[in-house]
């Protein structure tokens, strides 16, 4: 529908806002990139943790994070061929490893059915104010499978042939999704129990693939751990300066009567 923009649900949204406010359309895209930033600092500094435990303990974990960060910024700065040839086996290699995370065990027997399939939840407050806390926690964790398949759709507007491509992705996103979001977690309760996935999974997710994996079962959940937030970090990146900087240049070139994607709009 939108071959020219790219931005995904901040874009649409933006476009939404314009006949009301031209302000609020804009900051809607704004404020909605501002919440990525978080997750781009919190996953540089867990893989940076993890990195640093593991292979670099002599690198303090704070410049070993900002170093992460500014890794991803120099790749995003080279172009979004670049950015995918690097996101491309990483994205691959986590998707790799969480799939081993949730066929091992059930291959090998090792998920406790029962516990997989009981929840008990413990609200962190008493009374009805616990209750609506911890659902709107909940709901936060389910409402963040949206960016999941967005990350897809945002950057339609540098795809080549994004009519055939872009359903791919989104498919591709969905299997993903349904793979993170409810697979791993079923699995996860299963094997290590809610003490585990409370825990630093970079440590906790090894009995997992240690049936098939048995020494290297921990380095396996070590790098399942970095693959991922290397991700997280490299998306926020790839994605909030593209939309942030489509904005301008589409009402520039609106108002000069050309696309976005063919004009340069300066001044």
């Amino acid at each position: 529908m939108w071959p020219e923009r790219v931005g995904g649900i901040a874009a649409t949204c933006a476009e939404a806002f314009k006949p009301y406010s031209p302000v609020l359309a804009n900051l809607t895209g704004v404020c909605y990139w501002w919440g990525w930033i978080p997750t781009c600092g919190f996953t540089a500094i867990l893989s940076a943790t993890a990195l640093h435990q593991w292979y670099v303990p002599f690198i303090p974990i704070t410049p070993l994070a900002i170093g992460i960060i500014l890794t991803f910024v120099a790749i995003n700065l080279l172009g979004v061929r670049t950015v995918t040839r690097f996101a491309l086996p990483v994205g691959l290699a986590a998707a790799f490893l969480a799939l081993l995370s949730a066929v091992i065990p059930i291959v090998s027997g090792t998920v406790d059915v029962a516990r997989a399939t009981s929840f008990h939840l413990d609200t962190p407050f008493d009374g009805a104010f616990g209750v609506l806390t911890f659902a709107m926690a909940g709901l936060y964790l389910v409402g963040f499978a949206a960016p999941a398949f967005e990350a897809a759709t945002c950057h339609v507007g540098e795809m080549k042939d994004p009519v055939r491509n872009l359903p791919r992705a989104v498919f591709a996103s969905g299997a993903m999704a349904g793979l993170f979001f409810i697979v791993l977690p079923l699995v996860w309760l299963g094997t290590i129990g809610v003490g585990g996935m409370g825990g630093d999974l970079g440590e906790t997710l090894g009995p997992t693939f240690a049936p098939l994996l048995a020494g290297t079962a921990k380095a396996a959940a070590v790098w399942f751990m970095v693959a991922n937030m290397f991700m997280g970090t490299m998306q926020p990146l790839a994605g909030a300066s593209r939309t942030l900087s489509s904005f301008p240049r589409t009402a520039c070139c609106r108002a000069h009567g050309r696309s976005a994607r063919a004009a340069t709009c300066r001044g």
